[in-house]
């Protein structure tokens, strides 16, 4: 089973880019163009019931208590040749979704959210939310921030008792992403971080093709506090890989046309990672799988991946 943790602030949208990322998948099955450019298909089941409906953003209620998704993951070659079938998996997954405010204060307070802490510090995999809408001290962000706000004001109307959104000044994240540095230290794991910078689609058009660790320096870093150095220093520590994406589950129009932007990506990574380390432990079993375990991973068919920029 492989878990995956999301961590951010009330209002970076935690819980919808889980749904984005569902509602991406129907469309990679049903899109003329993605099917084109892709060799596989990519089904989720829960319960054994395949899953084709996904809420949107505006139905998607605020986190008032952890939330455990188990979902099980399929990508199904459509092609019978050695490199689709070695490329064909399936992913038992775990999502823990949390409140944003149990993520933000199991940082100073572990004790009394020793859960959440857990959570995230066990997972195998973590994504990590900047939501720049959320900062106090950001130049013209005003207006980014509204719109973000109309965009997911659904959390707060529908939901009696949702956690309260805040803001954060550049420091107070820095300190907030500090501590989490922290907790990573002191649970040593492999572990998988994506670092996604979201609600990219408010900033304008084209800004999803920037790099994300350029907006993560424009937007984060201070003459004194280096965001972005913090973040590197993650794959910094033993086993830690770290990737950086710019995503948003941004809406078209009316409340149900919501087109989510490289949402896929980061869970993408996590999975073609684990297919990987998968085929490498299958090979170690044996003298004859070591021998061709190069071939093997020459054949692995990597997942669509932003292109470079």
């Amino acid at each position: 089973m492989n878990d995956i943790a999301l961590w951010g602030p009330t209002g970076s949208g935690k819980t919808s880019m889980l749904y984005a990322f569902g509602a991406r998948m129907v469309e990679y099955e049903n899109d003329p163009e993605l099917m084109q450019n892709n060799y596989f298909s990519y089904q989720i089941y829960e319960s054994g019931t395949r899953l084709l409906d996904f809420k949107s953003p505006r139905h998607v209620e605020a986190t008032s208590e952890p939330s455990i998704i188990n979902w099980d993951f399929v990508r199904r070659a459509r092609q019978n040749e050695p490199k689709f079938r070695i490329s064909s998996h399936y992913h038992r997954i775990t999502m823990v979704d949390d409140r944003g405010l149990a993520t933000v204060n199991m940082l100073s307070d572990p004790e009394a959210y020793r859960p959440t802490l857990e959570n995230i510090a066990q997972a195998s995999s973590v994504v990590i939310l900047l939501d720049y809408t959320l900062l106090s001290d950001t130049q013209n962000n005003q207006a980014a921030a509204e719109r973000s706000s109309e965009q997911q004001n659904d959390a707060s109307n529908q939901n009696s008792s949702p956690s309260p959104k805040r803001t954060f000044s550049k420091k107070e994240y820095y300190l907030m992403i500090q501590q989490l540095a922290g907790i990573f230290k002191q649970y040593v794991k492999p572990r998988k971080i994506a670092v996604c910078f979201t609600k990219v689609d408010n900033l304008g058009a084209g800004f999803d093709q920037m790099e994300p660790e350029r907006l993560i320096r424009s937007y984060f870093n201070t003459q004194t506090r280096n965001m972005l150095g913090l973040l590197n220093s993650l794959g910094d520590q033993s086993r830690t890989e770290i990737r950086y994406y710019c995503v948003s589950t941004r809406i078209r129009g009316d409340e149900d046309n919501w087109a989510p932007l490289n949402i896929e990506y980061p869970y993408f990574w996590i999975l073609g990672s684990l297919e990987e380390e998968k085929i490498t432990a299958a090979a170690n079993k044996s003298l004859f799988g070591r021998l061709f375990l190069n071939q093997r991973l020459n054949y692995y068919i990597p997942y669509p991946q932003p292109k470079p920029r």
